[in-house]
């Protein structure tokens, strides 16, 4: 698939959308000064492509405090259920540092739990988000690690869902930008963060109240859409950012900066400078094979140009799925509502899939991209998991970095896994095979008929 875009693109379309090699569609010609940095680690990020702009000790690990709950509050939204009350386990929300304000006895719902995480960095709200999700604290840390390892986060590492110190608790700036970039795929996540203030309703009995950002770049610039503060004596000032200016998204990352609201501004400034957002169109008639599906090939067809934000982003049409690299897609139905997630019947795998992510008109296909995926021994799937299929499994390709595996679903189509080779290892012999597509990965997608 690469290797056709590649050759397309050089046929004359008018940006660069090769997986890995984007720098010709968003880097500018610049010749703007880098500003200097006061952070030990700090990376600047375009949030698509992943393109880095700037880096200083980016891949050094750290700790990184309280921006731990970006990805607490990622999996708690992704759970489900956000508006069902609940009482708070009263052991959950007795630990140190900053706090929502809960006590014994409170009712809360994950939602309010969130805004209490990504707002005033609740420690309290991520003890009980993690129980409520989870079942325990461990648990949940489970599900931490679990996530960044899908995510390839190779050098991070959680011990807490809310950050407190701990020396085997830690991450990279880049690591950390790439988190802030899936997190703000997820809807529910990217408002929360973006809101200075907020009313949330909790208590014994329940009442509106104020819960206020500590993000103070929220009113410092109009571009900043989020996303999450850090404090520890051990790790410092840690701040992680997101900003949109002509319909591009840069990510900055800092990690023990005394003087991070600048250092993010200054970054921005002249990070913007050098990117130029592109546009790409789809020729006419032009037609892509799929692998796994009913059909060999699918049909493409867009009325309106596609920015390359749109392409590598949560795609919402089956055109911009596929050019993305998106190597799993089936022929798909909305089947209903149930616990604030869309479900998604999905004809080829023979599976009904709940998704978090927003829902296009005309849906006909789901997308699930191969490296999302988790994969687990038949029994080990972990407690609480959403979108567990039984796969057989069919065949393994072994390339040069990693291991790609075809998996027969119920439906007989294939789904396409790919790990690290050590990953893989781990499950090497099994037949049987549990794979966990969290709602986040679910892709509803628009357009595209199928011809035989």
């Amino acid at each position: 698939m690469q290797k056709r875009i590649i050759q397309w693109v050089a046929a004359g379309l008018a940006a660069v959308i090769a997986i890995g090699s984007l720098a010709g569609a968003f880097l500018s010609c610049s010749a703007a000064e880098q500003p200097e940095v006061s952070a030990v680690s700090s990376v600047l990020m375009e949030a698509v492509t992943g393109e880095v702009l700037y880096e200083k000790n980016a891949r050094e690990p750290r700790p990184m405090a309280s921006t731990t709950k970006i990805m607490s509050a990622l999996l708690c939204l992704e759970s489900g259920d956000l508006d069902t009350e609940f009482t708070v386990d009263s052991q959950a929300i007795q630990v140190e540092g900053s706090s929502m304000g809960l006590v014994e006895g409170d009712t809360v719902t994950k939602r309010a739990l969130c805004y209490g995480m990504l707002l005033p960095s609740g420690n309290d709200a991520a003890g009980a988000a993690a129980v409520r999700v989870a079942g325990s604290i461990p648990a949940f840390v489970a599900q931490m690690n679990e996530r960044a390892t899908a995510l390839g986060l190779t050098q991070t590492h959680f011990v807490t869902p809310s950050g407190l110190h701990d020396d085997d608790h830690y991450s990279t700036a880049c690591d950390m930008a790439v988190l802030a970039a899936s997190a703000l795929q997820n809807e529910n996540f990217r408002e929360i963060c973006a809101q200075s203030s907020a009313q949330v309703c909790f208590g014994n009995p329940p009442y509106q109240r104020w819960l206020k950002n500590s993000n103070k770049l929220l009113t410092m610039d109009e571009s900043v859409i989020g996303v999450k503060t850090g404090f520890t004596d051990e790790a410092g000032r840690c701040l992680v950012s997101a900003a949109e200016r002509n319909g591009v998204t840069l990510i900055c990352v800092t990690l023990a900066d005394p003087n991070d609201w600048q250092d993010h501004l200054s970054l921005y400034d002249w990070g913007f400078s050098q990117v130029t957002p592109a546009e790409v169109s789809l020729p006419e008639d032009w037609r892509m094979p799929v692998a796994g599906g009913t059909a060999q090939e699918v049909a493409l067809q867009s009325e309106e140009k596609l920015t390359v934000a749109q392409l590598f982003s949560t795609p919402a049409t089956l055109a911009a799925a596929l050019i993305s690299g998106c190597k799993n897609v089936s022929a798909a139905r909305v089947a209903g509502e149930k616990d604030a997630l869309t479900l998604l019947a999905c004809a080829d795998w023979g599976v009904t899939l709940a998704s978090s992510l927003p829902l296009p008109e005309g849906v006909s296909h789901a997308g699930l991209r191969a490296h999302y995926l988790r994969v687990y021994r038949l029994g080990e799937v972990p407690s609480g998991a959403v979108n567990v299929v039984r796969c057989t499994v069919d065949r393994v390709i072994d390339s040069t970095f990693s291991t790609i595996a075809m998996l027969a679903t119920p439906g007989g189509a294939r789904l396409r896994y790919e790990c690290e080779k050590d990953a893989w290892a781990a499950l090497a012999g099994e037949r049987e095979l549990a794979v966990v597509a969290d709602p986040g990965i679910v892709m509803p997608l628009a357009g595209g008929g199928a011809d035989a």
